[in-house]
């Protein structure tokens, strides 16, 4: 190989080297980003910058994934209209709003329910359920019980209890106590214990 070849073969693998240190590098931050490695930003906040982007009652607070993405889903009832609005889940950045008439029965009852009584906010239910049951919270809902307004926080525990379980967490929306801790376990850990 004479010394032009030889140059421009050590260039051509510097220019290899560098997109692919570059796209490792990329692919690496991806990856933590979506396997967790990056701190959420959690359901307190998402809902107070919710909030700053739109006015009305948090009626859910859902963590999701969309093409690589995870963001809180927040849905704000304003009456006659229902607002959604999208906090990326690791920034905080607004992703975007969508409103739409609302014809949903159920958020009619929940207001009559609710009848001028505050609620906690779906903050402090998350709060109440974390110390109930140390973990993520990944979804809040108001809901009705037997007359009773419930957040329905559902948790994935951290720690020993994380493994193939998951917690659903009723707060009462207007006091705060617990009401219930539902615990699912994940079907293929139940048949490991079962070969126990």
């Amino acid at each position: 190989m004479n010394r032009r070849s030889m140059k421009g073969w050590v260039g051509a693998c510097a220019v290899v080297l560098a997109a692919g240190s570059l796209y490792g590098i990329g692919a690496v931050q991806a990856a933590q980003n979506e396997s967790g490695a990056g701190k959420l930003i959690g359901v307190a906040k998402a809902e107070a910058l919710a909030l700053e982007h739109a006015s009305g009652h948090v009626e859910s607070i859902e963590l999701e994934r969309s093409g690589g993405t995870r963001y809180y889903e927040v849905e704000l009832d304003r009456g006659a209209t229902s607002v959604e609005v999208r906090i990326e889940a690791y920034t905080g950045k607004l992703l975007g709003t969508h409103s739409e008439r609302e014809d949903d029965d159920d958020d009619d009852d929940l207001a009559a329910y609710r009848d001028g009584r505050p609620t906690i906010g779906a903050a402090k239910a998350v709060e109440a359920a974390l110390a109930q049951v140390p973990g993520t919270a990944t979804e809040v809902d108001l809901d009705e019980e037997d007359g009773v307004l419930i957040y329905e926080v559902d948790v994935r525990p951290s720690g020993d209890q994380a493994r193939g379980n998951a917690v659903e967490v009723g707060v009462d929306a207007v006091d705060g106590s617990i009401v219930y801790a539902d615990w699912e376990h994940d079907d293929d850990r139940d048949d490991d214990d079962d070969r126990d």
